[in-house]
């Protein structure tokens, strides 16, 4: 095909959303079709091939839609509620599942967050399961919202975890029922509801702490602040910030590492970048030794056989850390070596 534009395929009855992608000698017809229904794609006569020539007639094809294929996706991860919500929920689609079955189980940043990691990295052990932490609070099934052959959206309400709409939770879920062999999708989430927005900046020396209202986005003063397992503390100023300094650890602690913000009885934390993949985390003052960098340069790129090679450049120091600058060598380097 040497040209192609969607508009020169139409069908019939209407698609919703419809696309229509070329692909060598292919067309795909792509959109939100009905099941139970038959549909019929039509081809302008005036597509036009590799070598100009046009297809003469216009060319149909018929297929029909039999039911949807059973699909389930959501959220899993670190999620945060909307604090506007009528209610915190954790929302679910599917398609041609009757119900979900989820287990809510009501935890502790302090306690439990090192216990849920190690759950993650270490759940496929079915010779040694890992626990789960903190509280189990519900174990149902929960029925999906009526839609045979539709995508449809599926509230979990998380209450049942919460304290007045505040809190943390892990949830667990999973279409139902599942007739495959093989285990089903299981969506694993840690779920913070809260009123506070916390980030964070650090480099080798300090943290900076930004806490706002999640709701708002205004600054938010006076929030207590932790970084953890370190026991590093500190509050927000009117701008909702704080600096908090680094520990120098001789030796890593062994735990995720995350700033922890608290208000009343609201807490948010974040971690850093290590994720739960990782035993030990990131957040240590980090040393920044001075480093060399090279710039060298010579006389023509490319040269004959036998060709003398002429070369010139420089050497610097690198000073990464505060009040860091390029300075000179000072006899650091003796000598060079070059192949």
């Amino acid at each position: 095909i040497a040209a192609f534009e969607e508009t020169l395929v139409t069908a019939s009855p209407d698609i919703p959303g419809m696309r229509v992608l070329q692909s060598s000698s292919a067309i795909n017809v792509m959109g939100a079709t009905k099941a139970h229904t038959s549909y019929k794609a039509t081809v302008s006569k005036n597509l036009v091939d590799d070598f100009g020539q046009t297809l003469g007639d216009d060319e149909t094809r018929t297929w029909t839609v039999g039911d949807a294929r059973p699909t389930f996706f959501g959220p899993q991860g670190m999620v945060v509620l909307d604090p506007a919500a009528a209610k915190p929920t954790l929302d679910f689609f599917s398609t041609n599942y009757e119900q979900l079955k989820v287990t809510l189980y009501k935890v502790d940043p302090a306690t439990d967050l090192d216990v849920y990691y190690n759950y993650l990295r270490n759940r496929w052990n079915k010779d040694n399961p890992p626990r789960l932490p903190g509280s189990k609070v519900f174990d149902q099934l929960v029925k999906a919202t009526i839609g045979k052959n539709e995508l449809v959206e599926t509230s979990i309400d998380m209450s049942p975890a919460l304290s007045q709409g505040l809190g943390h939770a892990i949830a667990i879920v999973q279409p139902y029922p599942w007739k495959e062999a093989y285990e089903p999708p299981t969506f694993i989430s840690w779920v913070q509801s809260t009123k506070l927005a916390v980030d964070a900046y650090v480099d080798a020396d300090q943290l900076i702490a930004f806490v706002t209202d999640l709701g708002t986005g205004k600054p938010a003063s006076g929030v207590a602040l932790e970084i953890r397992p370190h026991g590093i503390k500190g509050a927000t100023n009117e701008q909702g910030m704080a600096t908090l300094a680094l520990p120098a650890v001789a030796k890593q602690v062994k735990g995720a590492h995350y700033l922890v913000a608290k208000r009343g009885n609201d807490t948010a934390f974040i971690g850093d970048q290590n994720g739960y993949w990782n035993e030990y985390g990131s957040w240590n003052k980090q040393e920044r030794p001075t480093t060399l960098a090279w710039y060298v340069i010579d006389d023509r790129k490319m040269y004959k056989p036998g060709e003398e090679v002429t070369l010139t450049g420089w050497l610097r120091t690198m000073q990464y850390g505060k009040g860091g600058d390029v300075g000179g060598i000072n006899g650091a380097v003796q000598a060079i070596t070059y192949k």
